[in-house]
């Protein structure tokens, strides 16, 4: 990758990762390296030993977007992945997600918001790759909510209840402090008895709704 036998060399590093090589193979941070930017990069060998430096250039504003967005949800799979035992009881099984989740969110509000925001700015192929990893985050929730109301299965209340508990952890960083009352723990209980509970006769409830009719004119 970084050839000292060829001075000044340019190099070019495409594809999804390429801004994960640069991180692993320099000591250099990325934090608010953006398009039209450049940095000196220093690479390192593998035992740590600077081997040389160079001028980093970021040229592709989209490639910048696109794996921020990839990296974060990347980190929130392997973790809720990770933290997923189906072999839990129901409600210690979406409490164990439910707070995996909220730890991954930690120091990372930066990046949650531009994927919430700005993920509609990619191409279509790009958000394509990124919705099917949020659509399998969604996946994993909603079986564990099966698991504390398989009376939602097969119903049209599965999907609305499983996306209500995303609006719940996903929006959390807009009021949430670190030094306030209510640790993430706290709140991944709140969170889990709130459905475990409400769900529970969530059917029956609409059942016995009652209906408004409009009087006959």
């Amino acid at each position: 990758l970084f050839d000292q036998s060829h001075h000044m060399a340019e190099i070019t590093i495409k594809g999804p990762d390429a801004l994960k090589l640069c991180s692993y193979t320099t000591i250099n941070s990325f934090n608010g390296f953006a398009p039209g930017k450049a940095k000196q990069m220093v690479p390192t060998s593998y035992d740590g030993y600077v081997v040389g430096d160079g001028i980093l250039f970021y040229i592709d504003k989209e490639e910048l977007l696109f794996d921020v967005i990839r990296f974060h949800l990347e980190e929130l799979l392997e973790v809720v992945e990770a933290a997923d035992h189906s072999d839990l009881p129901p409600d210690a099984r979406l409490r164990q997600l439910i707070a995996a989740l909220l730890d991954a969110y930690r120091d990372a509000d930066s990046q949650h918001n531009v994927q919430i925001s700005s993920l509609r700015f990619l191409s279509a192929s790009r958000q394509a790759e990124l919705k099917a990893m949020e659509r399998e985050l969604v996946r994993i929730f909603s079986d564990a909510v099966r698991g504390i109301a398989p009376h939602l299965e097969g119903t049209k209340m599965l999907k609305p209840v499983t996306m209500s508990l995303f609006g719940m952890l996903n929006w959390h960083y807009l009021w949430f402090k670190s030094s306030g009352p209510v640790s993430r723990a706290d709140y991944a209980d709140l969170v889990t008895t709130l459905f475990t509970d409400g769900t529970r006769n969530l059917l029956e409830q609409r059942a016995h709704k009652p209906v408004r009719r409009t009087a006959a004119k």
